[in-house]
């Protein structure tokens, strides 16, 4: 098994660990608790509110991984101009690179002039 397919597998197992130690934390916990948020006071069973707050959470991580993927990838609009090649200047390569030159398409330039 070579790294590509270890990681994700990881992460699998991980996961499910979770789910399932999640789940029986909050089928073990069902009795009454009375519950306070700023002005409101709830009763409920215990729970529903480790499932809410676990449900909370799992959103709020959900949420936060768009944004750190969202700013690690380029726009579209950027996305565009790199797979087109717009606005794009020429790289070194292909510099007077033409195939009527006898010199392999190097440029000669003075001694410690470079690009």
């Amino acid at each position: 098994m070579n790294r590509a397919t270890l990681i994700p597998r990881i992460k699998l197992l991980v996961l499910l660990l979770f789910a399932v130690l999640s789940v029986v934390l909050i089928l073990q916990n069902t009795q009454a608790v009375t519950t306070r948020l700023l002005f409101v006071t709830v009763g409920m069973p215990l729970a529903a509110l480790l499932a809410l707050t676990l449900l909370i959470g799992f959103a709020g991580g959900v949420l936060a991984a768009m944004k750190v993927d969202q700013q690690r990838r380029p726009s579209q609009k950027v996305r565009a101009v790199l797979c087109t090649g717009a606005n794009r200047p020429p790289d070194q390569a292909s510099i007077g690179s033409y195939p009527d030159r006898t010199d392999g398409g190097r440029q000669h330039r003075p001694h410690g002039v470079t690009h």
